[in-house]
């Protein structure tokens, strides 16, 4: 199994860990009355969704 492989399939269970927690943090904030906090955390998870669907674009769709 090349590195390659490998790093395909672990790094499924690492972006949803980053997802859960980015989704725990904008529902803990939601709890309180910030909204400036509530809008950044919401950016910050629409970073992430992009960044991550970019790697995937690179990783799985990259034909060499």
């Amino acid at each position: 199994m090349s590195n390659k492989t490998i790093f395909k399939i672990a790094f499924v269970p690492i972006w949803l860990l980053f997802i859960l927690f980015a989704i725990q943090y904008i529902f803990g904030l939601i709890s309180e009355p910030d909204s400036i906090k509530v809008a950044i955390g919401v950016v910050l998870l629409s970073c992430l969704i992009l960044i991550t669907l970019l790697i995937f674009k690179k990783i799985y769709f990259n034909h060499e």
